[in-house]
């Protein structure tokens, strides 16, 4: 491999890297802002729910990730 070639290869893999860096960082912001901006609604049904206060935190592995909204009770 020539000198040129060698430079040229490095460039080459450089470029690479640089490009998959950006696009990890992008995917991880886009992951986060999602996580922090975003809102989805949960439903559940539980055969008991006189534990269930409306207003109380939803806890996952100790982290706050919600709130119940509602409870609501079928017939």
């Amino acid at each position: 491999m020539t000198y040129k070639t060698k430079k040229i290869t490095i460039g080459a893999l450089t470029v690479a890297a640089l490009v998959g860096v950006l696009v990890f960082m992008n995917q991880s912001h886009q992951l986060m802002a999602g996580a922090a901006g975003g809102s989805t609604i949960v439903s559940a049904k539980f055969n008991k729910v006189d534990w269930l206060i409306e207003g109380s935190e939803v806890r996952l592995a100790g982290i706050r990730i919600g709130t119940i909204e509602r409870v609501d009770l079928d017939d």
